[in-house]
C-alpha cells in the first residue's frame, strides 16, 4: 500500500524524532497485520516503545493476495513474547469449564494434533446422514439468545440456510461480490438479461421460488417468449417479470423482488444480499442514482456504523471473529484450518454444539500464509 509505505519512509528518514506527544504505542489485533503494516509498526518501534497484543490461532487472512505476518519469524524477533495468563472472561462465571476447555486445547491445535470430543463440555453430534444438521439446527431454535450456524464457505453456508427454511439467515461479507454484479447488471444489461438475473437472484436467497416459477417458464422468459398461470396468486408476480423484462427500471425491479419474495410459501435466508439489492434499487427510484452507486452507499455506512446481525445467523469463521454468540453450531469441523476451528469454537458463550462423523476431531493444520 503507497501510503503505509510512504509512512514507513518518513518514521526512517528521522523526521518524527522528538516530534511526538505520545510516550507509547499499542497495536491491537496484531494477528491481522498484513506485511507491509508490520514493517510500518517495527518502524514506529524504534521511536515509540510499542506493545502488539495478538493471537495467533486467530489469524484467519491466510488466502488469496494476503501476506499476514508469520508470528515465529516476523513477530517475536521484534517483539519479544510476555508470558500473561489465560482468563477466558468470556465464559466467567457461568461457563467455566467451557472457557478451560478452550484454553486447554489450544497446545493441541498449534502443534496439529487431534481434538478429543470425549469428556469436553460441549454437545457432540454424530453425523448420520444430510439430515443431522438440519435437526440440529431446528432444536437450538427453542434455545434463549443468540445463535451462529458456521459453515466455511458461503455455499456452505447458503445451502445450508436453504435446508432451514428462512430459520436463520446468511451472514454476508461486507464486500460479496453477488449483490455488487447484480447492480452492475440492474444499471447496465438490457430487460432479458435483467429480468433473468432477477430471477435467479431471488432462486438464490429464498425457498419456494422454483415451484411456482419453473424451468420452463423461465427458460421462455430469456427467449423473450409469454408465459401464464390461472392462478391469482401468481399472475403479480408473472405480470411484474414480464414489464421487467420489457421496461428494465429500479421501479420494475423492486416490483419484481417484492413480489417474487412474497410468493405462497416462500421463506428468504439469505436476508442482508435481499436487503442490500432492495434498498438499492429503491435509493436509485428516490435519489437518481445508480442502484451501483446505491450499493456503495449502503455499504459505506455500514462501515461506519456497523451493521445489525441476525439473532440466528449461518456463517464462517472469517466473518464471526470478534462476535460472541450464545450458542454455537459447527457443521463440519474437519475441513478447517487449526485458527478455523479455534475461532468456531470460541464463539459460543453458553454452549457450543460439534457435528461430526467421529467423536475425535482429526488433527487440524495451521494455515500459513500463501508462499
Amino acid at each position: 500500500m503507497p501510503l503505509i509505505r510512504a509512512g514507513r519512509i518518513l518514521i526512517t528518514s528521522g523526521s518524527l524524532n522528538g516530534g511526538h506527544a505520545n510516550s507509547n504505542l499499542f497495536i491491537d489485533e496484531y494477528q491481522d497485520c498484513l506485511a507491509d503494516q508490520h514493517e510500518l509498526a517495527v518502524a514506529l518501534s524504534q521511536v515509540l516503545p510499542t506493545t502488539v497484543l495478538g493471537d495467533p490461532l486467530q489469524s484467519l487472512f491466510n488466502f488469496g493476495r494476503h501476506q499476514p505476518v508469520d508470528w515465529d519469524f516476523d513477530v517475536l524477533p521484534n517483539f519479544p513474547a510476555v508470558t500473561v495468563t489465560h482468563r477466558p472472561r468470556r465464559w466467567d462465571p457461568n461457563h467455566i469449564p467451557l472457557g478451560a476447555w478452550l484454553v486447554s486445547i489450544r497446545d493441541n491445535l498449534t502443534n496439529s494434533r487431534p481434538i478429543d470430543l470425549t469428556l469436553a463440555p460441549v454437545t457432540w453430534v454424530q453425523r448420520w446422514d444430510g439430515q443431522t444438521f438440519v435437526d440440529s439446527c431446528y432444536a437450538a431454535l427453542g434455545l434463549d439468545g443468540t445463535i451462529a450456524v458456521l459453515g466455511q464457505f458461503r455455499s456452505d453456508c447458503v445451502h445450508a440456510a436453504g435446508r432451514l427454511g428462512g430459520s436463520y439467515s446468511v451472514m454476508e461479507a461486507i464486500d460479496e461480490k453477488i449483490p455488487v454484479a447484480l447492480a452492475r447488471k440492474i444499471d447496465t444489461q438490457e430487460g432479458v438479461e435483467v429480468a433473468q438475473a432477477i430471477v435467479k437472484f431471488a432462486i438464490d436467497c429464498s425457498s419456494g421460488i422454483p415451484k411456482h416459477i419453473s424451468a420452463e417458464k423461465r427458460r421462455r422468459l430469456g427467449e423473450g417468449k409469454s408465459f401464464t398461470t390461472r392462478s391469482d396468486d401468481l399472475k403479480p408476480a408473472y405480470e411484474a417479470l414480464l414489464r421487467l423484462r420489457s421496461t428494465p427500471t429500479v421501479g420494475a425491479v423492486h416490483t419484481a423482488l417484492d413480489l417474487l419474495g412474497n410468493l405462497p410459501g416462500v421463506t428468504i435466508h439469505c436476508r442482508e444480499a435481499w436487503n442490500e439489492i432492495t434498498r438499492s434499487v429503491s435509493i436509485s427510484m428516490t435519489d437518481d442514482c445508480t442502484a451501483a452507486e446505491a450499493l456503495q452507499r449502503i455499504r459505506n455506512h455500514a462501515r461506519a456504523t456497523g451493521r445489525r446481525s441476525s439473532g440466528r445467523v449461518v456463517s464462517r469463521p472469517l466473518l464471526v471473529k470478534g462476535l460472541e454468540y450464545d450458542h454455537v453450531i459447527i457443521l463440519n469441523p474437519a475441513k478447517y484450518s487449526a485458527q478455523e476451528l479455534y475461532v468456531a469454537l470460541t464463539r459460543g458463550s453458553k454452549s457450543v454444539t460439534v457435528i461430526s462423523d467421529n467423536v475425535i476431531l482429526p488433527a487440524p493444520q495451521i494455515a500459513a500464509r500463501p508462499g
